[in-house]
């Protein structure tokens, strides 16, 4: 039963059961803060509120991105209805028709307990995501919609996990929560979007991943000094070697080398941290297919033998 795994997946992540805040409640997470600094209404004289384009993209672009870098693709959706406030079977055609789900493979009736006591009618639906698909950024975008000027129905309300396991909580335009079973799943993220971390948890979050961790020694990578791959290369050869007077092969084999260490600036196996400025050009300039494969060398996923975390800025 998909009910069943996703308690059993609670469970591994310290948690008695699902209790809002998420991040408050589990002992490893990640809080994260996607809304913009824009406004979030265009005119707020007006009559009639109308919501920031750029605002719902911002938070939509951390959104999606931190969905892209989770651990594993999740493969359990859990989106949660209120029939006192719209009957189960016309919230779950809203839900099918906004995301182009099927139907779902479990319907659950449940008692909420809110933060007052106060019980609540709730529904439980259940997909399993490893043989469909669906609308993965439109759902994003109706979660942050749905506090400003949208249908509140995706509010707090959905929930998506994968091995390892992690659970992937957009709660609203404001912000999310990752949370994991062990802090070494999370770490990449912690590294990769630092500077996206809510900054009133930033320093409990700080002191839950860096303890004990090796000491990486940090290297900066400007997208503003190339466009094109020849000019990749000449800033890798310039962060990683310089003063060394020692030329890299112009492939991206000879870069997975150069991350292992021994060859410039770092030892061989020494843990080290990139900093990429200007990553968003370099996306645009070297195409995205490129630099998904340049971050996925950084990263290391095939496990070619070096430590390496990333901090897109």
């Amino acid at each position: 039963m998909l009910a069943k795994r996703f308690e059993d997946i609670l469970h591994k992540l310290g948690m008695a059961g699902l209790e809002h805040p998420l991040f408050y409640h589990a002992p490893v997470g990640i809080r994260f803060e996607i809304g913009g600094e824009e406004p979030i209404y265009l005119d707020r004289s007006a009559a009639k509120l109308r919501t920031n384009p750029a605002y719902v993209q911002r938070a939509l672009n951390r959104a999606a991105a931190i969905y892209r870098a989770l651990p594993a693709v999740p493969d359990l959706l859990r989106i949660d209805g209120y029939p006192d406030e719209e009957p189960a079977e016309s919230l779950l055609t809203v839900i099918r028709q906004r995301m182009g789900l099927p139907v779902p493979n479990e319907q659950l009736p449940a008692i909420e307990l809110d933060e007052d006591g106060n019980t609540h009618a709730q529904v439980q639906f259940y997909w399993d995501l490893s043989g469909i698909t669906f609308q993965r950024e439109q759902l994003l975008q109706e979660i942050i919609l749905g506090d400003i000027g949208g249908w509140r129905g995706f509010v707090s309300s959905v929930y998506l996990t994968g091995p390892g396991p992690f659970l992937y909580h957009l709660y609203d335009d404001r912000g999310l929560d990752v949370l994991g079973s062990s802090r070494e799943l999370l770490l990449p993220l912690y590294h990769q979007f630092h500077g996206w971390i809510l900054e009133y948890n930033l320093e409990q979050i700080d002191r839950v991943f860096t303890a004990d961790q090796p000491q990486r020694q940090k290297f900066t990578i400007d997208g503003r000094r190339f466009s094109s791959m020849a000019g990749f290369y000449d800033e890798v050869e310039r962060v990683f070697t310089f003063g060394l007077d020692r030329k890299i092969g112009r492939n991206l084999n000879a870069f997975n080398d150069i991350l292992r260490g021994g060859f410039g600036r770092h030892e061989y196996g020494q843990p080290i941290h990139i900093q990429w400025l200007a990553y968003e050009k370099s996306v645009r300039n070297l195409g995205k297919e490129t630099m998904d494969t340049i971050v996925e060398i950084i990263l290391d996923t095939d496990h070619s033998g070096h430590d390496c975390t990333l901090e897109r800025l």
